[in-house]
């Protein structure tokens, strides 16, 4: 997806679904997203994170906003990079995230579907995610929980570079096309160079994208095989019996080594 620089009519009232003083840290960063969500036209996705704490936690590979300085010195721009969507706690402990409404952060939710990590809030939003995981071909179950540390691999650890590398050349992709379309608007009779110029300038970024996908894919096999060999396999589900919760436990078989990415063609 290429990032977004035209300014967008705010929608009403974006907030008034969550009020960010309600964390015990993170507002403003919590309000920063709900500004990026009016200037990209995005919706927002609510998660929370299944485990309660105190601390401020945060999952890996969404795509999230960033705000660049237009060369000009008017005016900041959005745009949309790969990182961290972090869950902050409120007075409850219980932990809020906020993802922007992408293609990507779907399917980056749809895999999220079977972790014991972070839960959509929203029913209509999670019956959207929950459909489109079947038309991949992915499960919509849960699993088991996973440890809040998993040792980094190798193989982790060389895909995560990687990742990190292409990441980075997105970044810079992503800086450059916002920097030609900034002067296409200011200089209009150099109209038709600026276009030559984004033209290029889209096509690093479709490159680089396609790169970083490809990393990804990689990282998510090896992390997934990591994470399968620490999971605790035991379930625990809340069920209420005679007006008192208690914890039913259901230990899961061990799932077979992952060997490839699984792709479901339409």
């Amino acid at each position: 997806m290429l990032p977004l620089t035209l300014t967008i009519p705010k929608r009403k009232d974006t907030m008034a679904y969550f009020n960010p003083s309600k964390l015990v840290r993170g507002t403003k960063e919590v309000e920063a997203i709900f500004e990026a969500s009016d200037f990209l036209g995005l919706d927002i996705i609510r998660v929370i994170g299944i485990k309660s704490g105190a601390h401020t936690t945060g999952v890996s590979g969404f795509d999230i906003p960033r705000v660049v300085i237009n060369p000009g010195g008017i005016g900041n721009t959005h745009l949309l990079t790969r990182g961290i969507v972090y869950l902050y706690p409120d007075g409850s402990m219980q932990k809020h995230g906020f993802v922007l409404d992408t293609e990507r952060n779907r399917e980056v939710l749809v895999n999220h579907l079977s972790s014991s990590v972070l839960t959509i809030l929203n029913q209509k939003d999670k019956a959207e995610i929950v459909k489109l995981a079947k038309e991949l071909g992915k499960t919509t179950e849960r699993k088991g929980s996973v440890p809040a540390h998993v040792a980094e691999t190798n193989a982790m650890k060389v895909n995560k570079d990687t990742v990190d590398k292409k990441n980075a050349q997105l970044d810079k992709a992503n800086e450059a096309l916002a920097e030609a379309e900034a002067k296409t608007k200011a200089l209009m009779e150099e109209l038709e160079n600026a276009k030559r110029t984004i033209a290029i300038r889209e096509t690093s970024v479709v490159a680089n994208e396609e790169a970083v996908k490809e990393a990804e894919d990689r990282l998510e096999m090896t992390t997934a095989n990591a994470k399968q060999d620490v999971t605790n396999r035991d379930i625990v589900e809340k069920v209420e019996v005679d007006g008192e919760v208690k914890d039913v436990i259901t230990t899961l078989p061990k799932p077979k080594k992952i060997v490839k990415r699984q792709v479901v063609k339409k």
